[in-house]
């Protein structure tokens, strides 16, 4: 990572300014010539005007006038004035250049300092990571922008500098005006590219703003949970802040508070402080477990924790994502070259953040502990943890089950509790080393949070977290709402209704594509015969010459010579001729209704285990390589071939082809092929998910 910032951000201005100060050198005797000549005319019109009789008397003792002089040149500035304005041109864009890298490396180097400088200071205390960090996102925008552009500039600078040097120098018809043609096309790509990317930068700093979260729930009034609200208050009080100004009943997430805005389901703007209740959670702690989550997350709200949580981790976690999104928008060359400074930058400025973000992280989520114990236990403190972590993979497992379609159910608060029961909530000690998720933040391992309470590890506190389930399923939340089933099913329907109308929006999609996809039911792929013919042509010729050697030289003076190894060649050539002998009579392979059929497979393999492909050609042999999804059934071979074989470990099954056709039909490039694979294979994941 660092060698590519280096090289980004200094080498590549260092390598620009030095190729400006080389295309000055080019036209430093011709620029100097003409300010000589312009210095001399103006001393000319300076004498004159003093005395227009003025004479001038050079070394040779020829004399002559200054107005003579001064017509003189300026009739050569006129007969040569496109070529004066040539080698202006050409002095003025190599000084750009060197003025637009100069400015890059002084921009890259300043930017490097600036983050690794602001990254050391945000370890010294909460309060400057705050600071430091509101002072360089506010900077950085422009410092990307502006490295963007000066970079761009020096390579148009560059490439504007070579097309003056051409069009001074050859004459531009034929393959001149071609080349001049494609000069001025990639300055004009450059261009483009350069507005391309202040336009992605533009879109991207939507990562320096604070953005609404999306949260799925229902925000409960004090007269729908009139239990829950005189509960949190009570344990706010305790903790000594005010209780939150919204409380968010939802299925999708564990417990965690915000003071950043909120979008409830995509139609509702929340400001304010939010506490969000998870139900399924709810329904399997006990009173003093969930007192203790609770008042860890109201924790959060006191001190210097509330303006980190509304003013940092937030926006923090969202410049990762941002970032990440610019990241992959560089894809060709020309957006490589322009915007992998900034991007390089932008990743460099969070990893200097990193150590300092996960120092304060651990800290704030220790003290917030505390804040949990103080109103119930330490010991309730570490059960909590265990027993979240320990039943999140069933809660996940169900909530997965309910996005894909496969659950259906009116109510899933009963049936986790019922999977619960019926698998028992795992050992909890299992869990010790994981830590607790949250959407915007991090936390310590459940273990360090446990030994920073001074609570012991024992065999009871492991028991009491592994716990068996309770009958009732809303024994545990029953008293918090007037009717707490209601909300369960209220909350399931409005999942199960999101999940049908991204199910009903994606068929459509899926549906729409396969009707626009023109892949052939059945296509089959053969080898060109190139291979066995060029073989065995090269075996014939080595076959000519050895026999027109014998008829001159003889077969003595032939073994003499050791003309007689070229028998080696014809061997060798005649040899991989005979290795290619059947190549191209018989179909290699064939995409089947969305199978994968060959002799060399044991059975037709089916095209949706296959999540990838890459295409690569060496010495004219393609290879297509088929990545098989994990947890994919193998593909079955009938008997192990060098051309077609299967690579377990890593999950891939390679073809090797000497040339790509159609059977009976026309030859294929690399391209031609591999839009028939991606084809072949977007469509047989459309039926196969339409199938399900």
């Amino acid at each position: 990572m660092r060698n590519k910032l280096a090289g980004w951000l200094l080498l590549l201005p260092l390598l620009l300014t030095a190729w400006g100060a080389f295309q000055y050198w080019r036209i430093s005797d011709e620029y100097q010539a003409y300010q000589y000549i312009m210095s001399e005319k103006a001393e000319l019109q300076r004498l004159i005007a003093e005395d227009p009789d003025t004479q001038i008397t050079y070394d040779d003792g020829e004399t002559v006038s200054a107005g003579q002089q001064l017509g003189m040149i300026n009739r050569d500035l006129n007969k040569y004035s496109s070529e004066i304005a040539m080698i202006l041109a050409r002095a003025g864009v190599s000084l750009g250049t060197i003025a637009t890298g100069i400015l890059s490396l002084l921009f890259g180097a300043g930017a490097i300092y600036l983050c690794i400088s602001s990254g050391r200071a945000a370890r010294r205390s909460r309060d400057t990571l705050l600071n430091v960090f509101a002072r360089c996102r506010k900077m950085l925008p422009f410092i990307l922008t502006g490295q963007m552009t000066l970079i761009g500039l020096s390579i148009i600078c560059v490439m504007a500098y070579e097309a003056l040097w051409f069009a001074g120098n050859f004459v531009l018809s034929g393959g001149g005006a071609k080349i001049m043609i494609f000069i001025l096309i990639s300055i004009l790509l450059i261009i483009w590219y350069i507005i391309k990317g202040l336009f992605k930068l533009r879109k991207s700093f939507a990562m320096f703003r604070s953005e609404p979260s999306d949260v799925t729930g229902h925000a409960v009034s004090r007269e729908e949970a009139p239990g829950l609200w005189q509960w949190v208050d009570e344990i706010a009080a305790k903790v000594g802040t005010p209780s939150p100004d919204h409380i968010v009943v939802g299925m999708t997430e564990c417990f965690y508070v915000t003071s950043h805005s909120i979008s409830l389901n995509e139609n509702q703007l929340i400001e304010g402080k939010t506490l969000y209740f998870p139900l399924l959670y709810s329904a399997l702690l006990n009173r003093e477990e969930a007192s203790a989550v609770i008042g860890h997350e109201l924790g959060h709200f006191t001190g210097e924790d509330t303006t980190y949580s509304l003013n940092f981790a937030p926006i923090y976690a969202g410049m990762s994502h941002s970032i990440s999104l610019v990241a992959n928008e560089v894809q060709d060359y020309y957006s490589k070259v322009i915007m992998s400074p900034s991007v390089y930058l932008g990743i460099f400025f969070l990893e200097q953040f990193d150590f300092a973000v996960s120092h304060w992280s651990r800290i704030r989520e220790l003290e917030a502990d505390k804040a949990g114990a103080s109103v119930s236990s330490p010991a309730a403190v570490a059960s909590s943890l265990l027993r979240i972590s320990a039943v999140s993979e069933v809660i996940s497992e169900t909530l997965g089950e309910l996005y894909e379609g496969s659950l259906k159910t009116d109510d899933l608060l009963p049936v986790v509790m019922a999977r619960l029961r019926e698998r028992g909530v795992p050992e909890a000690g299992q869990f010790l080393n994981e830590a607790t998720s949250h959407p915007s933040d991090t936390h310590p391992q459940t273990r360090t949070r446990i030994e920073a309470l001074s609570q012991d590890l024992s065999d009871d506190l492991l028991a009491a977290a592994s716990r068996e389930v309770q009958s009732d399923d809303y024994g545990n939340i029953a008293d918090l709402f007037t009717d707490a089933k209601a909300i369960s099913m209220m909350l399931t329907a409005s999942l199960s209704g999101m999940v049908a109308e991204y199910t009903t929006q994606r068929t459509e999609a899926l549906e729409t594509m396969l009707h626009e996809s023109d892949a052939a039911d059945e296509v089959i792929i053969t080898e060109r015969r190139k291979m066995f013919r060029m073989m065995f042509i090269f075996g014939l010729v080595v076959a000519a010459g050895m026999g027109i050697a014998t008829v001159k030289l003889g077969a003595e003076d032939l073994i003499a010579s050791g003309a007689v190894h070229g028998l080696w060649l014809l061997l060798l050539f005649w040899g991989v001729a005979f290795m290619y002998r059947d190549r191209g009579k018989v179909p290699l392979f064939a995409f089947r209704h969305g199978q994968l059929v060959s002799e060399k497979l044991t059975q037709p393999y089916p095209l949706h285990y296959i999540v990838d492909y890459d295409i690569a050609e060496t010495s004219g042999v393609a290879t297509l390589t088929l990545h098989v999804a994990e947890g994919a059934p193998a593909p079955g071979m009938v008997a192990k071939s060098r051309f077609f074989k299967y690579d377990a470990k890593k999950q891939k099954l390679m073809i090797v082809m000497a040339g790509v056709r159609i059977w009976q039909g026309k030859s294929l490039s690399l391209q031609d092929l591999s839009e028939l694979v991606h084809g072949q294979l977007q469509t047989a994941h459309v039926k196969h998910e339409l199938r399900q």
